[in-house]
């Protein structure tokens, strides 16, 4: 029950505490008025009453329910515009870019702190009816719609005044149209705003919305380059574009061509070559390109700046064992060429059976992924990876008639069967992927090994012949690095080969090149950071243990010469090397009588391996590298 406090004597009112009285909105017979619950009338008679403060929205004096007026906000907005449109009770009159607008100060304060600041002040405006604003200019208008607003909660954001209004918001300090405005911008994200839109964002202290302006232009920087935002940019905001480890490019060319089309633009520009010049990563661009269009361009050949960093460029490439040395921010690779990729691990054997089962290694985290299985069971099969899909090749030797290959879609994890199959049935073939096409190198037909070569391309879903080797080869490591294909080492007849030959597919044409230091098959290749590298494999007689390799070499292009390296901690043939988030690692393996599922990493600088990692319990796998689907 509730006791209405009308029927309560003044002494009975002043004993009640003063915490216990609260207002209602209205009773439930309609009528307005003080109210006093049975639980606080209690509280005169006994100490364990519970009080309850009559001003804190969370307290319940009264058991019956409070009205809550849906429509009282409405009217008092409809009242408030009907006033300020008739001029009625308005205390301000605000001088915007000349035009009077008529305003009540008690409306303004409660939207806007930069008002109550204002009418709350020492400088006079709170005694003035008039306020003029000076300098507005464009914004002027947008404050009008903020006050607009104000009165009828409501505005309309649309391009067109969408950074006038963002500016007038932070004038105001009116948070929520200010995010508002950030979220719509946001929404006009694409490759030809994304810089203006940073910009922008930064000079209004939008922290959120920069940051993602930044992200947007450093993921999609080939289209952003290509906008006239991009050529426009200040010298120090392209510095800060070009020089951040975030920014996502499949190549450092790509970089040094877009900061030379900024330096062209105005010829102003062209003082300053050296200074954006150095913040682009020349130790990491392809050595053909270097000599052939950076250090010819007449710009940079007339800079001695820019000559010094041509100059350290070459020595990073031709100087592998002094890389030590040369350290810096532009031997840096940048961030998303380091993180983001994953082992892409198929087939294999464990001791008990051949495996169909396919997964996805964190080489970082050691998190192992299970995705679709193949059609089939596999082992000693080659990955290839290219436009997104993984390709299996290799059969075991029992299923030398089956010269079919599996494609897999990690963003889908479903397997296909829609390439035709080789044109030639081989096994202990190479494989690589040179300039968006897919190349099986050698191999073993009928007992023999081929010097065949066919490649394929994924536009035409064709096979075709191109031009064979100089040396039929089996066992045989292929590479791709710059402009060329390389078949490296491998098995001719009963000899080892130590021979080295690269294919152009321009001429159509293979050349035999400097020869390894020591002969091998069944090796592990890959290039990285310009270089190929050979590890291990079987030298000779593979009976013979002594006869498995753990030493490594490398090929450096612009000398064509090989020069051998720190070994890997253990003998190993048929192992598989990935190049991971910029990092080189030898993945699993075998000698003549035990196989291996270990994975050392290559440390260049200190020039050593080191162990990181086990795969999980399977050995003869296949290993590509793919990005995290």
């Amino acid at each position: 029950m509730s006791g209405n406090i009308g029927d309560m004597s003044i002494e009975e009112i002043r004993k009640l505490p003063k915490n216990i009285l609260r207002i209602t909105s209205k009773m439930s017979n309609g009528s307005a008025g003080l109210l006093i619950s049975s639980h606080a009338l209690a509280s005169i008679r006994g100490p364990t009453a519970q009080l309850v403060d009559p001003l804190n929205p969370e307290s319940t004096i009264s058991n019956r329910p409070i009205y809550i007026s849906n429509e009282h906000l409405q009217t008092m907005s409809t009242e408030f515009r009907s006033m300020r449109r008739n001029h009625e009770l308005c205390d301000v009159v605000l001088n915007i870019n000349n035009r009077e607008v008529f305003a009540h100060r008690i409306i303004l304060s409660a939207c806007s702190p930069y008002f109550r600041a204002m009418f709350q002040g020492k400088h006079g405006e709170p005694k003035k009816k008039k306020v003029v604003f000076f300098g507005l200019n464009e914004i002027g208008i947008a404050i009008q719609l903020l006050i607009e607003y104000c009165y009828s909660s409501g505005i309309r954001i649309e391009e067109s005044n969408v950074q006038n209004l963002l500016s007038a918001a932070c004038l105001l300090q009116m948070n929520e149209i200010k995010q508002l405005c950030c979220k719509f911008l946001k929404s006009q994200l694409n490759s030809s705003t994304c810089l203006g839109i940073k910009a922008f964002a930064e000079k209004h202290y939008c922290f959120q919305l920069s940051n993602e302006a930044n992200k947007y232009a450093l993921k999609n920087f080939q289209e952003v380059v290509e906008s006239k935002e991009f050529l426009l940019l200040p010298i120090s905001e392209l510095i800060d574009f070009i020089s951040s480890d975030e920014l996502i490019v499949k190549t450092e060319e790509q970089v040094f061509s877009a900061t030379m089309s900024w330096v062209k633009y105005k010829p102003e520009r062209r003082q300053s070559l050296s200074k954006v010049l150095q913040h682009v990563r020349l130790p990491l661009i392809n050595p053909k390109f270097l000599i052939r269009t950076v250090a010819s361009d007449r710009l940079i050949r007339s800079d001695e700046e820019c000559k010094s960093l041509i100059d350290e460029a070459k020595d990073y490439l031709l100087l592998p064992e002094e890389r030590s040395l040369i350290q810096g921010p532009r031997t840096r690779h940048r961030i998303p060429t380091r993180k983001g990729e994953l082992l892409f691990v198929a087939g294999g054997l464990t001791v008990f059976s051949t495996l169909d089962s396919c997964g996805l290694y964190d080489i970082v985290t050691k998190d192992w992924k299970e995705i679709a299985p193949m059609f089939k069971e596999n082992r000693s099969l080659k990955v290839a990876v290219l436009n997104d899909s993984i390709y299996i090749i290799g059969k075991n030797d029992d299923q030398l008639n089956d010269s079919s290959i599996e494609r897999f879609n990690p963003q889908t994890n479903r397997w296909f069967k829609d390439v035709p199959p080789l044109i030639t049935n081989r096994v202990f073939m190479g494989v690589a992927v040179l300039d968006g096409y897919l190349y099986i190198v050698g191999g073993l037909l009928n007992k023999k090994p081929i010097n065949n070569v066919e490649r394929y391309d994924p536009k035409e879903n064709k096979w075709s012949i191109v031009a064979p080797m100089t040396t039929a080869r089996c066992s045989v490591g292929a590479v791709a690095l710059g402009d060329y294909l390389y078949a490296i080492g491998g098995l001719e007849n009963v000899s080892t080969l130590a021979s080295v030959e690269r294919y152009d597919p321009r001429m159509n044409k293979w050349t035999v090149i400097a020869p390894m230091s020591e002969r091998r098959r069944h090796l592990g290749c890959a290039a990285y950071n310009n270089m190929i590298y050979a590890v291990g494999g079987h030298s000779e007689n593979p009976s013979s243990i002594a006869k498995v390799l753990k030493s490594v070499e490398r090929y450096n292009p612009l000398t064509n010469s090989w020069s051998p390296i720190a070994p890997i901690s253990t003998r190993r043939a048929f192992l598989n090397l990935a190049v991971v988030n910029g990092k080189l690692y030898a993945v699993g393996g075998r000698n003549t009588r035990v196989s291996t599922n270990i994975i050392e990493e290559y440390d260049e600088i200190q020039n050593q391996w080191r162990l990181c990692g086990t795969l999980n319990g399977r050995f003869e796998m296949g290993i590509g590298v793919i990005r995290s689907p």
